[in-house]
């Protein structure tokens, strides 16, 4: 049921409604309707930054009965404002209250009679205030500046309230006026050479608005550097050559000196022609770095890379040589070490050693620094008692040269060991030396040593020290000792004989001291402990146990690794498995020489049993089980309890905790079928299992 209201029109609209049944009933209603039309929408909708502000005009709508025209503001959202409204009859309207630079969106909203609008497409624009004043110039290099470069680019800039529209330079070359329009602003100087330059520089903005300044500028150019600078010592001192710079317009050509810290020093000025000079007050052995710098007429500069030198006087006499070490016809041996040093006006000196061991060949060697050592340690018995003949040359630069020859005896094979005596004392035998040589001709020292009983021996020693104690040797035997020094080609005769013997010892040890003592209550284990103390050293400590419960005694045994003549002995002993009763404790030391003593102690021991079975109980609730358990056992010897989740045989244990208290709780899944056991721990390790729960 549709109706063509175009047709009809605004204004009002009755409708009536009739429905008629089969059987013939009606029945009939009636509406009335306000027909009312949406107004077409402004059209055209333009803005422009004027003066004012922002100027908008539009198409007026199309549509009749329209009573005025709505204009909007919209922000970044989409939300709009109301800005101002104007009778149908007006098609613009300018927003005055706007900013130079920000960005504006309008929409128009015309409104009929009936209330009804009809909104415009949006219009945006950046609100750029006409501008009547020229752009402002800033140019570098500014005006006046000396180009220096062959190529110089310009950095230019225009500032304007307004867009600049142009940025051109432009000057004369070969009377033609070259423009440059956009960046880079360069201009090739090498090729339009030195001298004056002037430049023009314009900026326009969008407005037509245009500045103009003209900068005066002059181009010279930097020298090229002279070259292949050299130093020379002269005997008038040093001398300084180069090649002159290629540049024309060379005035002078300045000499400088560059201290430590690169700091330049002038030191004398030369004419354009000249290429060489000589510093004449140059100092022997000082070290002197140079440079040249050449100068334009236009003051500009280039200088060279910098020469050193170290200022050697020509010289015409030999080094002077200085050597120690060995004194010359003396005997040598493992080594022989000299200090070679020379000395000279001329600082670079070349040092040369030749040997010859006998009537071997020459071994020449170059002597870097001033320590110079001739290995001697491998030669054989061959060259024993030959001569070292060492040839010590120095060379100066200029060709002055002096040499000393020294000899020496090669003597390897140290000296006999003198006055060796051996003295007992508790702690073993002393025996003391004269050491063969005073100096490293003795590598080490051989201790020999022969026994009453049949016994040798054969003891190596430090070359470093003339005394060692025999700890090795046992009473009642006499022993004779003989040192030989060891040398790095052989060894030497062997030294006196020296007898010594330490006397059988017959005094028995004294214990100081033992635990237990009588009347001592023991559970379990304990550490059974005899201190003792010998005039000699002591070598073991025996302990027997006996008692009516014993089928046998308990031997306990401890050797010291190391004899010492007062010391503790501790010897461990188990009785868990004893049987409850007194038990006796013999407390036994011996010495080295088999002296002997005893103590006796009475002791109870308490019979071990293991820990009483604790009672487990437990309790399911929501996805967790709470086990407690009780224990009617001793507590003195209680340590912690452990918690087990097991089959329900009471195997596969797996631990859950341990803890000093008497129950726990523990997450279980809603359904699931647990079994525990609780295990009591003594503080020997015994432990006694619950029975298993189940929940």
């Amino acid at each position: 049921y549709t109706i063509d209201l175009a047709a009809i029109g605004e204004g009002a609209l009755h409708i009536m409604v009739t429905a008629v049944d089969i059987y013939g009933n009606t029945a009939s209603a009636e509406y009335d309707y306000t027909i009312a039309f949406y107004p077409e929408a402004p059209t055209d909708l333009t803005a422009v930054s004027t003066l004012e502000g922002v100027q908008l005009t539009w198409t007026p709508s199309v549509s009749e009965n329209v009573v005025s025209y709505h204009i909007y503001t919209v922000d970044n959202r989409g939300s709009s404002t109301l800005a101002a409204t104007v009778d149908s009859t007006v098609t613009a309207w300018t927003h005055t209250n706007v900013t130079h630079g920000e960005e504006y969106t309008y929409v128009v909203a015309a409104e009929k009679q009936n209330g009804l609008i009809a909104v415009s497409s949006s219009v945006n624009l950046i609100y750029l205030r006409p501008d009547h004043e020229a752009p402002v110039l800033n140019v570098s290099p500014g005006d006046g500046a000396m180009l220096t470069d062959r190529m110089v680019t310009f950095d230019i800039y225009a500032y304007d309230e307004s867009e600049i529209s142009a940025l051109t330079m432009s000057y004369i070359k070969d009377g033609e006026t070259i423009v440059v329009s956009e960046a880079p602003y360069a201009i090739d100087l090498a090729a339009k050479g030195e001298g004056e330059l002037d430049i023009t520089f314009s900026a326009s903005d969008i407005y037509g608005n245009t500045v103009s300044e003209t900068y005066s500028y002059t181009v010279a150019f930097y020298p090229d550097a002279p070259a292949d600078l050299t130093a020379v010592s002269t005997t008038e001192g040093v001398q300084l050559s180069w090649t002159a710079s290629e540049s024309d317009g060379i005035v002078g050509y300045h000499i400088c000196l560059v201290d430590s810290r690169g700091s330049m020093n002038h030191k004398a000025t030369v004419d354009g022609n000249v290429t060489t000079w000589t510093h004449t007050d140059a100092v022997h052995r000082e070290e002197y770095t140079y440079v040249v710098v050449a100068e334009k007429q236009n003051g500009l500069t280039a200088q060279t890379p910098s020469v050193e030198i170290v200022y050697l006087r020509p010289d015409h006499d030999a080094p002077v040589l200085t050597i120690s070490g060995p004194e010359n016809g003396s005997r040598v041996w493992n080594k022989a070490e000299f200090d070679f040093m020379a000395t000279d006006a001329d600082i670079d000196i070349a040092k040369t050693v030749v040997y010859t061991i006998g009537d071997g060949a020459e071994t020449e060697v170059q002597v870097e620094n001033g320590r110079y050592i001739i290995d001697l340690s491998g030669l054989g018995t061959d060259e024993e008692g030959k001569t070292l003949t060492v040839t010590f040359t120095a060379k100066d630069s200029s060709g002055n040269e002096a040499s000393a020859v020294c000899s020496y005896t090669i003597d390897n094979i140290p000296n006999a060991v003198t006055n060796l005596q051996a003295e007992g004392k508790e702690i073993g035998i002393v025996l003391t030396w004269t050491p063969a040589d005073l100096d490293d001709n003795v590598q080490e020292y051989c201790l020999l040593r022969s026994g009453s009983d049949g016994s040798t021996a054969r003891m190596e020693l430090s070359r470093t020290s003339a005394v060692y104690i025999d700890r090795t040797v046992t009473r009642g035997v006499t022993y004779v000792y003989q040192v030989v020094a060891l040398g790095c080609s052989g060894h030497s005769a062997a030294s006196n004989a020296a007898e010594c013997i330490l006397p059988l010892d017959e005094t028995a040890p004294t214990i100081t001291g033992f635990w237990p003592t009588d009347g001592v209550r023991l559970l379990h284990h304990t550490t059974l402990k005899v201190a003792a103390a010998d005039a000699g050293l002591l070598a073991k400590a025996e302990i027997t146990i006996t008692s009516d419960r014993l089928t046998q005694p308990i031997l306990l045994t401890k050797a010291l690794s190391a004899p010492a003549g007062e010391t503790v002995f501790e010897l461990p002993w188990d009785l868990s498995e004893l049987s409850g009763g007194n038990y006796q404790i013999s407390y036994k030391v011996y010495d080295q020489a088999g002296n002997s003593t005893s103590a006796e102690a009475a002791v109870w021991v308490e019979a071990y049993a293991l820990p009483e079975q604790p009672v487990l109980s437990a309790a399911a609730k929501y996805k967790s089980a709470t086990l407690t358990w009780t224990y009617d056992g001793s507590f003195n010897t209680m340590d912690h309890f452990t918690l087990y989740r097991c089959d329900a045989n009471g195997q596969n244990l797996r631990y859950v905790t341990a803890l000093r208290g008497f129950g726990h709780t523990m997450a279980i899944g809603a359904g699931e079928t647990c079994s525990f056991v609780v295990e009591a721990c003594d503080i020997y390790g015994g432990t006694t299992l619950s029975e298993v729960v189940t929940v």
